[in-house]
């Protein structure tokens, strides 16, 4: 009556054994290049770029001679010359790199790095009426101390501390 088996009948499946069928899959092949973990030898790769992306030659031998050798043939062939020309070719296919928007402030580095400055370093008030401040940086926090000399009478300048917030010293007052 029941088109599937009873699962309350006290039946133990492990006791089954499974009817064997043909597997075309598992028949076996030969190998044209045995697959083998070959630790032994020397091998040199030759990389042309500073990148991760950057194309490799990988060059192998049984010895260190056979291996120099095999470098210094592939210099000779023009080899290491054709294949600089060709990964400098295949780095122009790729697609270009997305920019940020202009204006767009990221968080890099611990803090707030702003897009499409020219300066690059430190902003904010970086001088006062001494000149030029000078940059100490300790722990946590960064500031521009003023210079002058207070041996001579000068009176200092408040600093200007770095506001993580924006990425610019800012004299407090």
């Amino acid at each position: 009556m029941l088109d599937y088996d009873d699962p309350f009948a006290d039946v133990n499946p492990w006791d089954e054994k499974p009817a064997l069928t043909e597997n075309p899959i598992a028949e076996e092949r030969p190998m044209t290049t045995p697959a083998t973990a070959d630790n032994e030898g020397f091998c040199a790769t030759l990389k042309f770029g500073a990148g991760y992306d950057a194309p490799w030659l990988v060059v192998r031998d049984d010895s260190a001679e056979g291996l120099k050798r095999k470098i210094g043939e592939a210099k000779q062939s023009g080899l290491l010359e054709a294949m600089g020309k060709a990964s400098a070719y295949v780095v122009t296919l790729a697609p270009p790199k997305a920019e940020k928007p202009a204006g767009q402030p990221s968080f890099s580095g611990g803090r707030v790095q702003q897009a499409g400055s020219s300066e690059g370093g430190h902003k904010g008030d970086l001088t006062c009426t001494h000149g030029n401040r000078s940059h100490v940086a300790k722990g946590t926090w960064e500031a521009y101390f003023c210079n002058a000399d207070e041996r001579a009478g000068e009176e200092k300048c408040p600093p200007a501390f770095l506001d993580k917030k924006t990425g610019k010293f800012t004299v407090k007052r």
